[in-house]
């Protein structure tokens, strides 16, 4: 039996005569097949008829349409992306990554620590360099095989499809190295979303002073 999520629509007020409260009226039942999830914050495109869900347990946005009484879109990462797919439940209409470089998981420290701790930190980025250079040329299988223990729950298959996906769509770099087209993309998206209140430059937050230097002179057996 395939699981399956209920949501209650009452979203529509029901018709009221003058300086009577208005009250929320029940539309419809909408059953969202083949998804499982706990949803939290709600918006109404009234428009569009449709219901925007923030789902917790997948990190995604759900977009239901409410003529059809259906989920129309979903935003998810992966494994859930694939399993979708694998299932035959859905498919990818618009990858986020096509958009271009955008700078997301980076290292940040004071800039004092930055110079008392320089050669640890170096090391550490060393290391990171290899291990970028290593994902790119490894079959997804090896990768899956190295790193499985700590993703027990998800199939071999879907995790190297994944993989796959990501690396075709170059969401990891290929060096530790911030791009500056990267940084503004980031930037724009978060001023636009109101995470900045301002302006920051790029010489004022990115020193690739060590990613620089662990690329001249990387581990020994790199």
């Amino acid at each position: 039996m395939r699981k399956a999520l209920v949501i209650a629509l009452a979203l529509v007020t029901a018709p009221a005569v003058a300086d009577e409260p208005k009250t929320l009226k029940l539309e419809k039942t909408v059953a969202l097949e083949g998804v499982v999830g706990r949803y939290d914050h709600m918006a109404l495109d009234a428009k569009g008829d449709r219901l925007l869900v923030a789902n917790l347990s997948n990190d995604s946005l759900d977009v239901i349409d409410l003529r059809a009484g259906k989920l129309d879109a979903i935003q998810v990462f992966q494994p859930y992306a694939e399993q979708l797919i694998a299932s035959g439940a859905g498919h990818v209409w618009y990858a986020a990554a096509t958009r271009g470089l955008t700078a997301y998981t980076t290292l940040v420290t004071r800039r004092s620590t930055l110079a008392a701790r320089g050669e640890e930190l170096l090391a550490m980025t060393r290391g990171l360099h290899r291990t970028l250079g290593w994902f790119k040329a490894t079959p997804a299988q090896e990768i899956v095989r190295a790193v499985k223990q700590f993703f027990p729950d998800v199939d071999p298959e879907i995790f190297a499809a994944a993989i796959e996906r990501y690396r075709a769509l170059s969401l990891w770099g290929s060096d530790p190295v911030i791009r500056r087209e990267g940084y503004d993309r980031l930037h724009a998206a978060m001023r636009a979303g109101g995470a900045l209140s301002r302006d920051i430059a790029f010489e004022a937050c990115v020193d690739t002073t060590l990613a620089k230097r662990a690329i001249a002179s990387p581990l020994s057996g790199s």
